[in-house]
């Protein structure tokens, strides 16, 4: 629920004050303090509900895409993409 709760207040100041000229660089500041905020608040209770169980069966990896090529192709993609469109 803190989650859900402080990312909606996080998204609503980022948009409120977005285009705001007139209001204070201060309020501003919090709102991405509160931005910043919302993401630990999200991710560790999320990683403290998660449980992992050992199992004694070992996986088929005869297909599965290597850690390497996915990691290379998807920065190399994401690069190219930002330098494309700046």
């Amino acid at each position: 629920m803190f989650a859900i709760a402080i990312s909606l207040i996080a998204i609503w100041l980022t948009f409120r004050f977005r285009q705001d000229e007139q209001s204070s660089p201060l309020w501003k500041i919090g709102s991405a303090v509160v931005m910043g905020a919302a993401i630990p608040v999200m991710h560790y209770p999320g990683m403290a509900a998660a449980r992992f169980t050992s199992s004694n069966i070992v996986p088929d990896t005869a297909h599965a895409v290597s850690t390497y090529t996915l990691g290379f192709t998807g920065v190399s993609s994401v690069t190219l993409l930002v330098w494309v469109l700046r």
